[in-house]
């Protein structure tokens, strides 16, 4: 059966077409808001069983352990910079609670929620059980208990992201704030690696969609957010993608170049939101 062409679900764009990738995976594109995603997307309670998986066989957890700790703590500093105090915090897809334990350690009040079971079985010894729930953020009560809502690197995953910006705007106290990351399908290394960029591997990632800093732009205004801040972050070392160096290892005077063009995209791309990794925050209006 032929399914019919779908809408974007980031923008509401009407003409998607179909993106081509390295790996068989049936993307669509919006010329739009430059995003694309995964359709037909899995149901929700496919990905839960994925995921259990996955974590049971320690597949994240060893994502988890890549994670340098400077990156908790300046997400951490994020939210203080854009809120009057340190309230309560619910971390979204919170895995093992490495943010939830910088968090606490800064003085705020935590509460996380994971789709997986095991991940929270192995929490961190700094974050109490009792503030672990298993299960979609839906399941909480839709209060305005939240001084800030967070989703690291999860928005990507999940079948609809702009309804859990909604949920997640519906248990926001006034003055809080929602904050997001994710790659950006417009950073450097996407760029420069096309259709062969990692994160279109989605039986690696899982990456349901792929959005640039205009799409996650995008998502939190439809949500009824207003954006507080949208950047980019990060960028690639081009000594270390073939697809800039050549094949082969480069000589010294190749190695050079291609250190002083990684140092200039580093101080430019950011600023021009190419950087590699999209950072929103969004408040009440």
């Amino acid at each position: 059966m032929t399914l019919p062409t779908p809408d974007c679900p980031v923008c509401g764009a009407t003409d998607t077409i179909p993106r081509e990738v390295a790996w068989d995976v049936p993307l669509r594109a919006c010329g739009r808001c430059h995003s694309a995603f995964v359709w037909p997307r899995p149901e929700a309670q496919e990905l839960r069983a994925r995921y259990e998986h996955e974590h049971r066989d320690g597949k994240w957890s060893a994502y988890f352990e890549q994670e340098p700790a400077a990156v908790w703590a300046e997400r951490v500093a994020l939210l203080g910079r854009l809120t009057p105090e340190r309230g309560r915090v619910l971390d979204i897809g919170c895995g093992d609670g490495r943010f939830m334990e910088a968090a606490a350690g800064a003085g705020w009040s935590t509460m996380g929620t994971e789709v997986a079971l095991q991940p929270l079985r192995t929490a961190r010894r700094g974050v109490p059980a009792a503030l672990l729930a298993v299960g979609e953020m839906s399941a909480l009560r839709a209060a305005p208990d939240y001084d800030a809502v967070t989703f690291w690197d999860v928005l990507e995953h999940v079948p609809d992201p702009l309804t859990l910006l909604i949920e997640a705007r519906r248990r926001l106290r006034p003055h809080g704030i929602v904050a997001a990351t994710m790659p950006n399908v417009h950073g450097t290394t996407a760029w420069l690696h096309g259709g062969r960029w990692k994160y279109y591997e989605i039986g690696e990632f899982g990456h349901l969609f792929h959005l640039s800093l205009r799409g996650l732009e995008t998502l939190f205004r439809r949500a009824g957010l207003e954006v507080a801040t949208a950047r980019t972050v990060g960028s690639t070392d081009l000594r270390y993608v073939p697809e800039a160096r050549g094949h082969g290892a480069p000589g010294p005077f190749v190695r050079w170049v291609l250190d002083r063009l990684s140092g200039l995209l580093a101080l430019v791309a950011p600023r021009a939101g190419y950087g590699d990794t999209l950072v929103v925050v969004g408040r009440l209006p």
